[in-house]
């Protein structure tokens, strides 16, 4: 029988990844498809919250045919890629956390990553943390608050008193939560569904595992973060598109800050934000 334990490497600067779910491990959404099988879609984003018990109770009744519905979609990356992944962050003694606006996720989520991904149920409940809900503030939130948690669960986890936003790299679809995590100065990533981010990831993570070894004591602060900015600097530029609506196919953004009005986003008109 395979080994399923991950040898951490406890020499390792610490960071913490946190993907997105739907447009990130799935091509679609997951939660607009079951919504709509539930007999939900019609419902606006600012309508889900008031609704959300009729909708879990629909749920819970129909979670098999519900499951049915999700198998069908498409895992995003070749086979065994986000299996690699997330085992690699976690072999490099990095947190993860799945952050996203679904109000089904903190059930379908594990399951998906056991029976999609091919990952180890005690791999999946020791390593990688379920932050999933639909935000009070609907389409027009973004995933401050999902990072926020995913941050305070990383330093407990990892043993950590401090934890920079340079530290915690950040995956996405949404052109809005990837925007504003540039603005906030995480390490923001792309989703993109031919899977090119899966592999960055992995790049990432092995990067963060020893920058120390790269510059000098006095230049490393206690938490790392110094030796991260140092030791990444090339790798994130080698990736990284200006901030420009003409450049918006890069996965990446660069260091400076994005001014998200500059760039035009628009509101959706529904609950799409994932």
């Amino acid at each position: 029988m395979e080994d399923q334990s991950v040898k951490v490497d406890m020499a390792a600067i610490r960071a913490v990844f946190c993907h997105d779910f739907d447009g990130t491990y799935v091509i679609g959404n997951t939660q607009r498809a079951i919504l709509e099988y539930l007999g939900f879609g019609h419902l606006r984003s600012e309508e889900l919250l008031d609704n959300l018990p009729l909708i879990m109770s629909a749920y819970k009744e129909k979670r098999e045919e519900c499951w049915e519905v999700v198998k069908k979609m498409t895992v995003i990356g070749e086979p065994g890629d986000w299996k690699k992944a997330n085992e690699k962050i976690a072999r490099d003694g990095h947190a993860q956390a799945i952050v996203s606006f679904n109000i089904f996720g903190e059930d379908l989520f594990p399951r998906f990553l056991e029976e999609m991904v091919g990952l180890d149920k005690a791999f999946i409940q020791e390593h990688i943390k379920i932050i999933s809900f639909w935000p009070e503030e609907g389409e027009k939130a973004d995933k401050s608050e999902h990072l926020d948690r995913a941050k305070i669960y990383a330093k407990e986890k990892l043993g950590l008193t401090h934890l920079p936003n340079s530290l915690v790299v950040f995956t996405d679809d949404n052109w809005k939560n990837y925007l504003r995590a540039c603005n906030a100065q995480y390490k923001a990533l792309r989703a993109t569904n031919d899977g090119k981010h899966i592999p960055l990831i992995m790049e990432y993570s092995e990067s963060i595992k020893h920058p120390a070894e790269k510059v000098n004591d006095e230049n490393s602060s206690s938490d790392g973060s110094k030796s991260l900015a140092n030791s990444m600097e090339g790798l994130w530029k080698s990736h990284s598109p200006s901030p420009t609506p003409e450049r918006r196919t890069g996965l990446t953004c660069s260091r400076e800050s994005i001014d998200n009005e500059e760039l035009g986003l628009k509101r959706s008109a529904s609950p799409q934000v994932n």
